[in-house]
């Protein structure tokens, strides 16, 4: 019997055939695979445009919550003008104590008020009034050499007073170990010496021998910055709330054991009336008699203070930072503002 055989044009049709097929499988997985990357593409587009508006709805949220905090504390502050004493066992001084949770959407909010007539007034520094300017400036050194900062030793607290005189004086005559114009423009960035009162805190980094470690601070020793006030209001410093370590440098023989009594009687409630006087700190126990502090020096109120209102949802924070100068009969005027 014959076997079957096969045209060369049956062939050519098989594979023409065969071609077709496997052309529609590969053009069918092409299609299939750019539907996937389209289909994928699409949802990490979808994912990122929900995720930022989710997150800009956050933050939204946070913001408004942080400016809530501020206004409560502006209320709060505004409210206690009227009394004629500042000190920590009023209201506004307890507001880092409380839950204002209620005020966020979501998340936390804490706001803290620190009473800015309790630091160090910088600028006094620079009195006119020359008996008073060197009260300050005793003042100063015995803080600078307290230990809490980065100064050295003695030199270098005079050094660094005797240079901030000369910042804010308004002569060209350089102190003993101050610096002037001559010090300032021979610098690798050169500039001038102010000769007038600082404005911001930052500022004193331009000072001959206020370093950034001295400034800020770190885990070891703390920051100046959180000592003093630049603010021209405050010309004396309130008893009533100035840390410790100031509170002993007010003292003709710094004693930290009687600046610890002072700050023990100043938050027990039962002294709060007696907060009204200058001289309350007589009645601190084991007070010397023959010891008083210069009264042209200290105040028991305040004018100017600083709100912290943070408002905080998982890892995203809002933080508002205001300065404000409270006033008897207008409303509270903005002196400063830092968002975060």
């Amino acid at each position: 019997m014959k076997p079957d055989t096969v045209s060369s044009k049956g062939l050519r049709h098989k594979r023409v055939i065969g071609n077709e097929q496997g052309l529609a499988l590969l053009i069918t997985v092409s299609v299939l695979t750019l539907l996937v990357a389209v289909t994928v593409q699409f949802h990490r587009t979808t994912w990122q445009t929900f995720r930022l508006a989710w997150q800009n709805m956050v933050f939204r949220q946070l913001q408004t919550a942080a400016e809530s905090g501020q206004e409560l504390a502006i209320s709060v502050l505004e409210d206690d003008r009227k009394n004629n004493v500042d000190s920590l066992l009023e209201t506004w001084a307890k507001l880092s104590r409380d839950n204002f949770d209620f005020l966020a959407v979501r998340g936390t909010l804490e706001i803290d008020v620190q009473d800015l007539g309790g630091r160090f007034p910088i600028n006094a520094l620079g009195l006119a009034d020359g008996a008073r300017a060197r009260k300050f400036r005793e003042i100063f050194f015995k803080l600078l050499v307290s230990g809490r900062f980065y100064v050295e030793s003695k030199d270098d607290a005079r050094e660094i007073i005797d240079s901030l005189v000369d910042w804010l004086d308004a002569d060209s005559k350089e102190s003993d170990k101050g610096a002037e114009n001559s010090y300032y423009r021979g610098l690798t960035v050169p500039y001038s010496c102010k000769n007038g009162p600082v404005n911001y805190p930052e500022e004193l980094l331009f000072v001959k021998g206020i370093t950034a470690r001295l400034f800020f601070g770190d885990e070891e020793k703390e920051g100046l910055q959180d000592y003093i006030t630049v603010y021209k209001d405050e010309k004396t410093i309130n008893i009533n709330t100035a840390p410790v370590q100031l509170l002993e440098s007010l003292m003709e023989t710094a004693s930290e054991k009687l600046a610890r009594g002072m700050d023990e009687y100043r938050r027990d409630p039962a002294n709060e009336k007696s907060l009204n006087s200058r001289t309350w700190y007589k009645k601190v126990a084991g007070w010397p008699g023959e010891l008083t502090l210069d009264e042209s020096i200290i105040d028991v109120k305040s004018s100017c203070f600083r709100i912290i209102s943070k408002a905080l949802y998982d890892k995203t924070t809002r933080v508002i930072v205001t300065d404000i100068k409270r006033r008897k009969d207008k409303d509270a005027l903005l002196l400063f503002r830092r968002v975060e």
